[in-house]
């Protein structure tokens, strides 16, 4: 082979060669545009989504201005808020510390109330031991104003031996150093309550005045005077007295308590005696069951027939009669028997 073949064939290769690389670039140069092609594209997206994120951010940032405002406008209005809460806070202190003035205040009246309703309902009952004769035995028949009397019972001239002679220097001393004397007016309280968690509560006081007055045997002793209830209390203390001390046997006494037809009391002494007989000592009105002036026992119907009797001018007859008997240890009684005067006779002719 010659030189001129040598040379065109190296002039073939460089050719080749050079179309060869050519080729490889234009491939690369293809795989380059399509990537920035790619990348174009992804721009644009990023553009697009940066816009929106800006867009979006714009809006965001107005939310917050508004949110910011809002807030200063909060946090103003929270310092109202607190300084007013700081405030009726004070006040609530103050108050919460008046309220407790009020309550301590409120629980002292309250106890004085209590204490003073207290002492008024004492009052009512204490006036009713003077004014009601039944409650006022535990203040005038009790163990202390019986031996009260002891003095006026020796007096008498009673006999630790003869019972029914004894009973008559009793009955004799009254009639000779008691006085009748109706009662004088005394004040009076009633009252007017309703109950409240157990406890009265008082609503309102009426005073007034009654015709009323029960004595002790002593006071009645130391006047020299009472009305019959009076007598009939002193009757029964002194021959209380003369049975415990004295004579040294204890019977059976009651207090009679006795209404007429016409409406008015009285009050009287009976002496119960075996087989159904009575005696009925009565000061105030100068009867005694007694057989020529000399003191007895007799049937209870008769008796009680012939002392109504006694009665019909000026009261009216005997429309009924309760017994009582008194414990003179302390003053409390019981209710033996109460009715008509038939009733009560058939009682005692038992």
């Amino acid at each position: 082979m010659d030189g001129r073949s040598v040379l065109v064939g190296m002039l073939i290769g460089v050719i080749i060669g050079g179309f060869l690389a050519y080729a490889g670039l234009s491939s690369q140069l293809a795989e380059k545009d399509a990537r920035i092609s790619e990348l174009s594209s992804q721009v644009d997206q990023l553009q697009t989504s940066y816009g929106e994120l800006e867009q979006e951010l714009n809006i965001l940032k107005s939310q917050y201005s508004e949110l910011e405002a809002e807030h200063s406008s909060l946090k103003e209005e929270y310092s109202r808020v607190y300084t007013d809460y700081l405030d009726l806070k004070n006040k609530y202190s103050r108050l919460e510390e008046d309220y407790s003035k009020l309550q301590a205040k409120y629980s002292d009246v309250k106890s004085r109330y209590r204490s003073l309703c207290d002492e008024l309902i004492n009052l009512n009952e204490f006036m009713d031991s003077y004014y009601r004769l039944l409650d006022s035995f535990s203040r005038t028949l009790n163990e202390d104003e019986i031996e009260k009397t002891g003095q006026a019972v020796l007096s008498a001239g009673v006999s630790a031996s003869d019972f029914w002679y004894s009973i008559q220097r009793i009955y004799q001393y009254i009639t000779s150093n008691i006085q009748y004397a109706k009662d004088v007016d005394i004040p009076y309280v009633t009252l007017e309550y309703i109950d409240v968690g157990g406890e009265p509560c008082i609503l309102g006081v009426d005073v007034y005045t009654v015709r009323n007055y029960v004595q002790t045997p002593a006071l009645t002793l130391e006047l020299g005077q009472g009305d019959c209830e009076d007598q009939a209390i002193l009757a029964y203390a002194m021959i209380k007295y003369y049975m415990r001390n004295v004579y040294g046997t204890e019977y059976n006494l009651y207090l009679a308590l006795i209404s007429f037809s016409k409406g008015s009391s009285h009050a009287a002494v009976i002496l119960p005696v075996k087989g159904g007989e009575i005696c009925i000592i009565d000061p105030a009105a100068n009867y005694l069951t007694s057989s020529w002036w000399t003191i007895t026992s007799k049937p209870a119907a008769s008796e009680l027939q012939t002392y109504s009797s006694r009665w019909t001018h000026s009261t009216g007859s005997i429309t009924h009669i309760s017994l009582y008997q008194i414990d003179v240890n302390d003053g409390s009684y019981r209710l033996i028997y109460e009715g008509s005067l038939s009733e009560v006779a058939a009682f005692l002719s038992e």
